[in-house]
């Protein structure tokens, strides 16, 4: 379902982060990819005494890690803009994307801060980036739980939906029967229910006899 009115403040910034956070992880997943396809050229390219047996047997499936790895982080991070942009439109699916997304990201982050994870940095500056990247994610989650929360108070507690509101029809064999939702109305000339009998005018009341 998805909002007809603009997003408040707190969704929009978790919009924002999500498409830069995914900006991120593009721009990672292309280098991590280009990196494996140059390492695998370079082991297939070298020669035998060059390297080794080892070294070949070594590269090649640290070549193979890479190049998937990149083409995952660019996966995702495409679904990371998609739940970006959507998270402006107030629609669910992109919004519950986007906390899987950033609790994923969040859990990445803290693996990556304990040194669980390979990291281009060491050191303090290991741990500081993997932070900034939980944290991160934890506003994001945080903004997009609230802004669901506030949208649908916005609602009401019985707010009907169009879309899955069934519609009720008359079967001559049934009675009544509620059809699914998205099911097309009955066509014209549909059996109508019965109609109870008409009750009997209401008259004056009686006289009561006159006495003697």
């Amino acid at each position: 379902m998805t909002g007809s009115s603009s997003p408040p403040r707190i969704v929009r910034l978790a919009g924002a982060l999500l498409v830069l956070e995914s900006v991120f992880w593009l721009l990672a997943g292309l280098l991590c990819f280009a990196w494996g396809v140059g390492l695998w050229n370079a082991t297939l390219a070298a020669h035998p005494h060059d390297i080794g047996v080892i070294g070949l047997f070594v590269a090649l499936p640290i070549s193979v890690v890479a190049i998937v790895a990149g083409v995952a982080m660019v996966a995702i991070s495409n679904l990371g803009l998609w739940s970006g942009v959507g998270a402006w439109r107030r629609s669910d699916g992109p919004s519950i994307a986007g906390v899987v997304l950033a609790a994923l990201g969040a859990m990445l982050g803290l693996l990556a801060a304990f040194g669980a994870l390979p990291a281009p940095v060491s050191g303090t500056a290991r741990l500081i980036c993997g932070l900034i990247l939980v944290a991160v994610n934890l506003v994001i989650i945080g903004a997009l739980v609230v802004g669901q929360r506030a949208r649908d108070a916005s609602l009401g507690p019985f707010a009907p939906d169009p879309q899955a509101s069934p519609s009720v029809v008359w079967v001559p064999s049934l009675g009544y029967v509620s059809l699914p939702p998205g099911s097309s109305p009955p066509p014209p000339g549909w059996p109508a229910p019965p109609q109870p009998p008409p009750s009997a005018p209401a008259g004056p009341p009686p006289q009561a006899p006159a006495g003697p």
